[in-house]
């Protein structure tokens, strides 16, 4: 999706939306993907209500199919990520 600076948040999101729903109208599948190679996540047990919640806004807005959570090297050790993940 081309970078818009000039747009607002609900332009944005409304451009996202679309893509997503083109997307299912092909049949195809959109997921939620967090983590990967180069991507450190380090999260508290004090923060499983605000990412679960925070979880669930962005699959219900976006209409997510699923979720891929890609922790690698240190950051599956990092914090509490193993019992705020799982």
């Amino acid at each position: 999706m081309p970078n818009h600076p000039e747009w607002t948040q609900d332009q944005k999101d409304q451009a996202f939306t679309s893509q997503v729903n083109i997307l299912h109208s092909q049949n195809r599948k959109v997921i939620l993907s967090l983590g990967g190679t180069l991507t450190n996540i380090e999260l508290k047990n004090s923060q499983i209500t605000e990412f679960t919640n925070k979880i669930k806004e962005l699959v219900a807005k976006y209409h997510f199919d699923g979720i891929d959570t890609d922790l690698e090297n240190d950051s599956v050790l990092a914090g509490d990520n193993v019992n705020v993940i799982t």
